[in-house]
């Protein structure tokens, strides 16, 4: 479990881009994942590639959901943001979970803000999300729980 730093850490995170050097190094990663692409064909990819800026709607409210991801060569970060969150009572909320080995399986805390807008119980999770994915070529993570899409948009590449 994330302590209370990290999970700040990573709220402000969410709001700075993160640098994109580290997708150079791929080649020397060792962990792998499988990205599907056009026909059903696989293509296997390092975790590392997977580093970015993910864009996404959500097709319950309409509001605009953002993923950063931080890829290192055995595992990685997710933090998960959206406008409106149905689970917080229509309150901003973010989702933020460390040290993943397999983005197949993926239960990540989700917490929100306060009724006044900004403070965020870092102790306690209001919930929990299945956000399991799936890569498919071309930037695109989808979550295998609801079929949700997430564009990459920090930098233009084809993975």
């Amino acid at each position: 479990s994330p302590s209370p730093e990290d999970i700040q850490f990573a709220i402000m995170k969410v709001f700075h881009s993160i640098p994109i050097a580290a997708l150079f190094f791929a080649l020397t990663m060792t962990s792998q994942v499988e990205a599907t692409g056009k026909g059903g064909g696989k293509k296997k990819m390092t975790m590392m590639g997977l580093t970015g800026l993910y864009k996404g709607i959500d097709k319950d409210d309409g509001s605009n959901q953002m993923v950063e991801v931080y890829c290192t060569k055995k595992y990685c970060n997710f933090a998960l943001t959206d406008s409106y969150w149905t689970t917080c009572s229509g309150n901003n909320g973010v989702g933020i979970i460390d040290g993943v080995t397999d983005i197949s399986s993926i239960a990540m805390p989700l917490y929100c803000a306060g009724d006044d807008g900004g403070l965020i119980d870092v102790e306690n999770p209001t919930a929990t999300a299945d956000f399991s994915l799936e890569v498919i070529l071309g930037g695109i993570l989808r979550r295998t729980s609801n079929g949700r899409l997430y564009y990459r948009i920090d930098m233009d590449m084809t993975m």
